[in-house]
Order: C-alpha cells, then sequence, then structure tokens
C-alpha cells in the first residue's frame, strides 16, 4: 500500500510532525509580516511625532534651522525605505537607525540634557515590536558608536 504524499520507495505513512511543522512555520511567516506592517505603521507615527517633537525642542533651545533640516532628512529616509518596501527588513533597519538618529538630534538640540536620552530607551522598547534582533542590534550599535564619536569630538575641542 503506497501512502498519498510519501515518496516512491517509503512504504511508511507521512509523519505528521513534519506536515504540523510546515504549516506551523507557513503561519507565523505570515503573522510575522502581518506584525512587522503593523509595527512599521507605529514606527512611522514615532518618527513623525519625533519631528515634531525637534521644532518643540528647537524653539525651547534655539537652532531651529537645524531642527527642520535634519528632522526632514531622518524622517525621509525612514518613511522613504518604508514606503519602498512595507514590512521588509529595509524598513526596519531603517526606522532602527532613523528612530535612532532623531532621539540623537533631540538631544543636541537639547544640548545634552539629561532627560532626552531616555528617548533611546523608549526606542530600543518599541524596536521590540519587530521580534527581530537585527534592528534592536543595530539601533544600540549606533547610539554606542555615536557616543563614541560625540566623546573624542568633545575631547578633541576641549583641548583647544
Amino acid at each position: 500500500m503506497r501512502w498519498p504524499n510519501a515518496s516512491r520507495n517509503s512504504a511508511c505513512p507521512p509523519d505528521p510532525l513534519k506536515s504540523a511543522l510546515k504549516v506551523k512555520v507557513a503561519r507565523h511567516s505570515q503573522s510575522n509580516s502581518s506584525q512587522a506592517l503593523i509595527a512599521d505603521g507605529v514606527m512611522a507615527a514615532t518618527l513623525v511625532l519625533g519631528a515634531f517633537a525637534s521644532i518643540a525642542i528647537a524653539q525651547e533651545f534655539g537652532q531651529m534651522g537645524l531642527a527642520l533640516a535634519s528632522a526632514g532628512l531622518i524622517s525621509a529616509i525612514g518613511l522613504g525605505a518604508w514606503m519602498l518596501n512595507p514590512g521588509s527588513l529595509l524598513s526596519r533597519m531603517a526606522f532602527a537607525f532613523a528612530l535612532t538618529a532623531m532621539v540623537a538630534l533631540h538631544i543636541d538640540l537639547g544640548r545634552g540634557t539629561l532627560e532626552f536620552h531616555f528617548g533611546v530607551f523608549v526606542v530600543l522598547g518599541l524596536l521590540l515590536m519587530y521580534s527581530d534582533w537585527r534592528p534592536i542590534l543595530a539601533a544600540a550599535g549606533l547610539i554606542a558608536v555615536e557616543h563614541l564619536v560625540v566623546d573624542r569630538l568633545q575631547a578633541a575641542v576641549a583641548q583647544f
């Protein structure tokens, strides 16, 4: 007797565990893509709110030109990647970069005010919505590199 979906040389029935696993993997990838689309929407809204926040911070601390130019460029990068390929790794990484850069802009506009640094933790928490380690690692790495660069630049300026 031959079983349906069994190989020609096999007299064994198909493995129900393998079949169930294939179905589960297919459902998981479908839910991941819809989850990524929802998370992309949340990241887009957060990025736009961050752009408006940078304008408010600039009104309080000055540097409106820097706020408008930088927030516009950062938003264009994040939203542009999202519009090109929503729910993809490209959009996840672009939002990780853009949201991290927006927080760095807030810190710079606020002249290093300690409270603006908490935005880093908010961004890392929001990136958990993707259930993907790559955007979180990219954002954490970008923050670490930014801190090293700013530290070295401030040390170089202090020597003069």
